[in-house]
């Protein structure tokens, strides 16, 4: 109970930081990482609709979810590609589908959830190291 009002409290303060404008990283991600920014966006668009504050948090919250799920693929694959299966469309069935070969950068463009990715990557990995 105490994380979920821990993360309300966080996406609370985010949104008010963020709430109008794209934050730095979300704004280096549209122009280094452009498709990977464009499936966020279009993610956030189909969930908010016009609801254009709510599409600019979305992003800036996606962004940076990605940015971090990123720094724990190397040393924790297997948390993030378990992570990755949850809370993508499709999911694994979906992933193994892809052609990685043809596009290597395919995992990381399609319909995720990136901050419940981090979410569920960040927990397995603490309870990881308790038994």
């Amino acid at each position: 109970m105490k994380k979920i009002l821990f993360v309300s409290l966080l996406i609370l303060i985010g949104f008010s930081l963020f709430g109008t404008e794209l934050s730095p990283t979300a704004s280096r991600m549209r122009e280094s990482l452009p498709e990977i920014y464009a499936a966020i966006r279009a993610r956030a668009i189909n969930e908010w609709g016009d609801n254009h504050q709510m599409i600019v948090f979305v992003i800036n919250m996606q962004a940076e979810a990605f940015i971090k799920v990123m720094d724990y693929f190397g040393p924790e694959a297997d948390i993030v590609i378990n992570a990755l299966a949850e809370w993508t469309e499709g999911g694994m069935k979906h992933l193994n589908s892809l052609d990685l070969e043809a596009d290597p950068e395919a995992l990381w463009k399609q319909n995720t959830d990136w901050a419940m990715v981090l979410f569920q990557t960040e927990l397995q990995i603490e309870a990881k190291g308790q038994y």
